[in-house]
């Protein structure tokens, strides 16, 4: 169940890519009724923002891959914005844009190189529309940025990383946004689950002097049952990951056994 978990400020990340969910008008009386007051969407959705409108729930909203180009350019992210987030913050507690989704790692260096100019214009424009003290931007790192086998007091984000991740944790301390870091069990092989350490992500961010960083986490799951080459799954045990204050976001809020993917996940 998750009554009584979600009070002390988890997310719950609300997927919609599956063929049993509730309609949107439904989904805030759901949450409600199971002591869920924040989600995250991985777009910007106006039926889900709209049915949100004028309830205690806490919204993050995705700004997605195929867009980071677009946003480069001030004006279409200041349109973006008007469009997709201007008319539902009266109404709708929008608290977070996540600009791009496990960029950094994915293998594609010209998306890679568009995420940060993406991020710095997004808030330029929360900022001239009067918007950046509702709202926050971030981005949503892959834990495979950071190397699989090391002491966890020796770690460094893997070095083709390092140009990218600078600015970005710089970017973080200016406008004093998260660092966001997804550790999706179900979604991992056995060895990336050895990494998943509060030691390794703080010293990580020590080498690049970003230790005033707030730490999130951006996904996190574990199932109970499924394919057994994932680091969620060991012979039909749950293995959950430490619940610690800093984590924020849950996988998923509801089954996905339609969705073509690992069973883990479904």
């Amino acid at each position: 169940s998750f009554v009584g978990l979600f009070g002390i400020g988890f997310v719950v990340n609300y997927g919609r890519i599956a063929n049993n969910l509730l309609p949107p008008f439904q989904v805030p009386k759901f949450l409600k009724s199971s002591d869920i007051y924040r989600v995250k969407i991985y777009d910007a959705e106006p039926e889900v923002l709209q049915a949100s409108a004028g309830t205690d729930i806490k919204i993050i909203i995705g700004l997605e891959n195929i867009y980071l180009q677009r946003m480069c350019d001030p004006q279409q992210a200041k349109t973006w914005i008007q469009q997709n987030v201007q008319p539902f913050l009266l109404q709708t507690k929008i608290t977070c844009i996540n600009v791009g989704n496990k960029v950094l790692g994915g293998g594609d260096s010209q998306l890679e190189s568009y995420l940060l100019p993406a991020m710095n214009t997004m808030h330029g424009a929360l900022v001239n529309l009067g918007s950046s003290k509702e709202v926050y931007i971030t981005t949503s790192h892959s834990f495979q940025i950071i190397p699989t086998f090391f002491s966890p007091f020796q770690g460094a984000f893997k070095e083709d990383m390092v140009q990218y991740m600078k600015p970005i944790l710089d970017f973080h301390a200016q406008v004093k946004s998260p660092f966001s870091l997804t550790c999706t069990l179900i979604l991992c092989t056995k060895v990336i689950k050895t990494t998943i350490s509060w030691n390794v992500v703080y010293t990580v961010l020590e080498a690049l002097e970003s230790t005033n960083l707030e730490v999130k986490i951006s996904e996190t799951g574990w199932p109970s049952k499924g394919d057994e080459n994932k680091a969620g799954y060991k012979k039909g045990k749950v293995l959950q990951p430490d619940l610690q204050t800093r984590l924020t976001s849950i996988f998923l809020l509801f089954l996905t056994r339609t969705k073509r993917t690992a069973q883990l996940q479904r």
